[in-house]
């Protein structure tokens, strides 16, 4: 007669799943457990059972932060599917007329967060969908992407997303500023402020500095000031901050609609093109639907 040698091994259940999800997300058994209102004792004994259950080991606790083994980010993923199937279920189970019915979970790349997002947030309310918004930078966004922590993403077409559902939305305009002056600075001025105090760039929007450089034949002076460009992983009002106390130049996103009106000086502003991109379309087709009919039909009105 065979032996079950798991007969006393606690079953897989879905807390078990909430807490390998909060462990990725925090990187540190306690502060998951402190996310996840129990016992640390608690959360690394379910964790433990899972485990066991599943013969295979999740967490590669030798590490710090800890961080999921091979085999691990695979599950995790599964996991995130998982719990944010349970969270609309339960909002479909309470749901009542006026009541929220759906939830989404989008990433938006930093660098146009605050020009895109107010174009399409007040939909998601209309609509009665809770919606739930990470800013992030282009590295989070690969990793949020593939590791199934979203349900779509706003991005720049910046870097490979193949294998991703993928729709155009529209073409961001950036352009050079000096300090957080708002009135046209021609070109010439830039550059001698770049020259005399520097650029301090975000991070991301360091290829997008270049690029308007080189269309205005200043490649020259790019290089010799090279030393003078700080590379930063703040936000842009930090940045304003920066350039506000101590001057230079930087890169900063234009309202999209601007596309539609005459610019003073169109060398000083590049165009990146912005694409909305989902790793499970077919799951959240209303509310993919919902983003893009708002971003579209809303520049159209400028035109």
């Amino acid at each position: 007669m065979e032996i079950n040698k798991r007969t006393n091994s606690q079953k897989l259940n879905l807390k078990q799943i909430k807490y390998i999800v909060a462990v990725d997300e925090h990187k540190n058994f306690t502060r998951a457990a402190e996310s996840c209102e129990i016992a640390q004792s608690t959360l690394s004994r379910e964790i433990m059972n899972l485990e066991t259950e599943l013969d295979v080991m999740i967490f590669d606790r030798s590490r710090t932060p800890i961080v999921p083994t091979k085999k691990g980010l695979d599950l995790l993923a599964q996991a995130r599917k998982i719990t944010k199937k349970i969270e609309d279920f339960t909002l479909m189970a309470k749901t009542k007329d006026g009541s929220v019915k759906s939830s989404f979970t989008l990433g938006i790349w930093s660098g146009i967060a605050s020009t895109t997002i107010p174009i399409f947030i007040k939909a998601f309310a209309q609509h009665n969908i809770k919606l739930f918004i990470h800013e992030l930078s282009l590295d989070q966004i690969q990793e949020y992407l593939s590791n199934n922590k979203v349900d779509a993403c706003i991005a720049p077409n910046l870097r490979d997303y193949s294998g991703y559902y993928n729709w155009t939305l529209y073409k961001q305009p950036f352009e050079l500023k000096k300090g957080i002056q708002n009135t046209a600075v021609s070109i010439q001025d830039l550059e001698k402020e770049f020259i005399d105090n520097g650029a301090v760039v975000q991070n991301d929007l360091k290829s997008i500095f270049k690029k308007i450089f080189t269309q205005n034949g200043c490649s020259d002076i790019l290089i010799k000031a090279s030393d003078k460009i700080q590379y930063q992983c703040g936000s842009l009002e930090t940045i304003k901050k920066i350039l506000e106390h101590n001057g230079g130049i930087s890169i900063f996103p234009k309202n999209p609609k601007c596309l539609s009106q005459k610019n003073s000086d169109d060398r000083q502003s590049y165009s990146v093109e912005i694409n909305l991109l989902s790793p499970r379309a077919f799951e959240k087709e209303e509310e993919l639907k919902l983003i893009r009919k708002n971003i579209l039909e809303n520049l159209k009105t400028t035109v």
